[in-house]
Parts: structure tokens; sequence; C-alpha cells
């Protein structure tokens, strides 16, 4: 149970991040608990964001570099793999073909102008968000690494899958029985956190966080046929960009 856990732990982090982990060969038992260690790739992201934002602040480091600096790090730190679901999500949305036709474009390994237009966009606006961070809002925006990946685990467990194969259905197939009421419980305790921090912040984050939830599975359903690793990343970027934007912006 221990070994599992510790291999379902370095698994979560290896896949999702860049921090180095042991090499861990892929079983039924050390797969069960990714998912729930998922949000703890984000929990890791959001200390580091906190003390590396504070300390840009705290050293008088103009908006644009600060923004920049910020963005970069979060792009170092999960190797960019939820900005390549995003663009893929971008250009099969773009094509306004069927779910069936939107899915092969999902892997297809080129790049479609639609996705170069939309990378530039997301990145300007995490760039100018981050680089419009202010004291009162680092702990709140640092908890929404947690949060998103709390809800994109949950979303994998209860959305439909866009097809049998794949990282998303393994994961779904591996998954334990613990795994929904584990992850709803880390929800429920980040967000207790969050509310005890500022009624006001937390209330705009859960319901930006439901209503990108609610077209998450709006668009996985009508325009995919369901979940995959592709749409999980782009709730991910999605969710967290207009996250550091609502926060920038409504004080």
């Amino acid at each position: 149970m221990i070994k599992d856990l510790f291999e379902s732990l370095c698994i979560a982090f290896s896949l999702y991040s860049r921090v180095p982990m042991p090499g861990i060969k892929w079983n039924d038992g050390n797969m069960k608990y990714v998912l729930v260690f998922f949000p703890f790739v984000g929990a890791l992201e959001g200390v580091l964001f906190y003390f590396l934002s504070g300390l840009l602040i705290s050293k008088g480091f103009g908006a644009l570099l600060t923004g920049a600096l910020l963005t970069a790090f979060i792009f170092l730190y999960t190797g960019g793999i939820h900005t390549d679901g995003f663009l893929d999500v971008c250009d099969a949305l773009a094509s306004l073909k069927s779910p069936e036709e939107r899915r092969r474009i999902l892997k297809d390994p080129h790049v479609g102008s639609f996705a170069v237009i939309s990378g530039i966009v997301l990145y300007s606006l995490k760039t100018a968000a981050y680089g419009s961070i202010y004291p009162g809002i680092l702990l709140p925006l640092s908890l929404s690494f947690f949060i998103s990946r709390a809800l994109s685990s949950l979303s994998v467990l209860f959305f439909p899958e866009a097809s049998r194969e794949g990282m998303v259905f393994s994961l779904k197939r591996s998954a334990g029985t613990a795994a929904a009421p584990v992850l709803i419980l880390l929800t429920l305790i980040c967000y207790g956190i969050l509310f005890y921090i500022s009624l006001k912040k937390a209330l705009l984050m859960t319901g930006l966080f439901m209503v990108i939830l609610v077209y998450h599975h709006y668009n996985c359903r009508r325009n995919f046929g369901g979940i995959s690793g592709d749409t999980a990343g782009f709730f991910l970027e999605l969710s967290e960009t207009l996250t550091a934007l609502a926060l920038v912006l409504l004080r």
C-alpha cells in the first residue's frame, strides 16, 4: 500500500511536472492513486509561485518582467503539457468539424494557425495578469493551482471519456474506489482555507471555477464526445488564466 502510494506520487509528478522523480514502471497498483496526487503537483507549484512572486514584488521588479518571469516559471514547471492540450483543442474547435474529425485533429502533431494565435493570446493574458498581482491575492492565487487540478481529476472520473484508449482512459480505469471521495474531501479542505482567508475572493473563485467546469463538461460532450487529456489541459489553462485575471481585475 505504502509502496503504491509513493509510486503513484512519483508518476503524477513525472507526468505533469518537470520535478525530478525516480523512474517507475507503471502497473495497476501504482496507477490507482495518480489522480489523487495530481492536485499535489499543483500544490507544490502554488508554493513555489507564492514565494517567487513575493520575491519579485518585494524586489520592485517591473510589471512586465514580473509577469514574464512567473509565466516562464509555470511553463518550465509543467513542461508545457497543459499548454499543448490547450493549443490542440483550440485548433480542433476552430475547424468547425464533427466531433470525430476534431478528435483526429487533437492527435495531429502539426500546429495550426489557430493554435499559434490562441497560444499568443493565452500567454499574453498570463503575463499581464501575473504582472499585475499584489500581495493580497498571492495566497488565493497560489491555491488555485491545487483547486484546478483537483477539479480536473474529478472531471476525469465523472465525465464520459472520448475514447477507450489514451492516458485519461487509463487513469480512469485504474483509479481506485477511494479516489473520488478523497479528491472531494481535499477540494473541500482547500476551499475551507480559501474561505477563511477571504470570503469575497473565495466566492469569486468558486463561482468562476463552477462556470468554467460547466463549460468544460459542455465542451467535452458537445465538441469531442467526451473528455481527453487535451481537453483536460484546456480546462486547466483556461481556469488558471481566468482566475488570475479575475483576482487582479475585481479587487
